[in-house]
């Protein structure tokens, strides 16, 4: 099933991909907003001298194919065909939409807390935060960590929970909401034993599940 999601990836990259789409650069240490759209691939990468590069992807723009590398960041509200975060790269998705496949590895760091985003595969050491949104898919393997934030937990199909009670095994559908009340289910379709998919309750519900815990200690 991996081998066969990854091939997948990698034919419709090389297919959206062609050699003549130009290659545009964020380089220079500064910060940047993006209100417009680019037929082309996005980079942002730190500067020579190692300062991070900052971008903020709009409402109203559409960025084809966007690749935050080193520590530079990126924050979307606006539309992303295509997102890749590694190296430390960090990404926060607070509206928008990230419509393709996307991934993260190497150490970098994405925060979900809005918007609709495809299916998503993280792995090298990277996390994955997701606390609002919408998700098609999630993919984790070797080493990564995905952190989903709220309440009202559900697991279906494969789904099982581990003897902590948060980390998530097997492969289903979790189903719960979010801090703002709204309903969510995200399919687990991959999950290796070398991932961590881990549900974490709201402060209301812990704080919750700690006075239970005192009552029950008094009683």
């Amino acid at each position: 099933m991996k081998r066969t999601f990854l091939l997948s990836m990698l034919v419709a990259l090389c297919v959206c991909f062609p050699e003549a789409r130009a290659v545009i650069y964020f380089e220079d240490g500064g910060a940047h907003n993006i209100g417009y759209s680019i037929d082309d691939d996005v980079v942002v990468r730190n500067s020579s001298s190692g300062f991070p590069t900052t971008v903020e992807i709009l409402p109203g723009s559409l960025i084809y194919y966007l690749w935050i590398n080193d520590t530079s960041q990126a924050t979307i509200s606006g539309s992303v065909s295509y997102l890749r975060a590694q190296n430390n790269g960090q990404v926060a998705i607070s509206g928008g939409s990230v419509i393709g496949a996307s991934s993260s590895d190497q150490n970098s760091q994405v925060t979900i807390s809005s918007g609709s985003v495809g299916a998503w595969v993280t792995y090298g050491n990277s996390q994955l935060n997701i606390s609002g949104g919408s998700l098609a898919g999630l993919h984790a393997h070797s080493n990564s960590t995905v952190i989903i934030e709220g309440s009202d937990f559900e697991l279906f199909g494969g789904l099982s929970w581990d003897i902590d009670g948060q980390t998530i095994l097997g492969t289903g559908t979790l189903t719960g909401r979010w801090l703002d009340n709204t309903s969510f289910a995200i399919p687990i379709e991959e999950n290796d034993l070398s991932a961590a998919v881990i549900a974490v309750p709201e402060p209301t519900t812990l704080l919750l599940l700690g006075m239970s815990g005192i009552l029950i200690r008094k009683r």
